[in-house]
């Protein structure tokens, strides 16, 4: 059976979609697009937040002299995961969001088929 025969012929689809981005704002933002959109058209969803991720960073300011001129930075890399599920009619809703994501965030995409 293929992908495409499951999606458009079983009525419920279970999504599991975690973003993940090092911006906060894009994260928000999605998360308010995502409850929002969830909201109005009636999908039952699940919002939770996975660990943040830190990493440090160290940079010579100067070429010449090492030990006494160094800046640090650190990234957080934030992880958002949503649970809900689809029902076939809203499957447009989908494939819009994935594909209209900005560069700075990535989606993993686990998919649950119930007969």
């Amino acid at each position: 059976m293929t992908l495409v025969y499951r999606i458009f012929f079983l009525p419920k689809i279970f999504i599991h979609l975690e973003i993940v981005s090092y911006s906060k704002v894009v994260i928000s933002t999605y998360v308010n697009y995502f409850i929002k959109y969830s909201k109005l058209i009636g999908l039952k969803s699940k919002l939770f937040s996975l660990p943040n991720k830190k990493t440090r960073v160290t940079l010579f300011k100067s070429p010449h002299v090492y030990k006494k001129s160094k800046q640090s930075f650190e990234l957080i890399l934030r992880k958002v995961c949503f649970r809900f599920e689809l029902k076939k009619e809203y499957l447009h809703f989908f494939f819009k969001l994935i594909l209209n994501k900005p560069k700075s965030a990535k989606f993993k995409v686990k998919y649950c088929f119930i007969d």
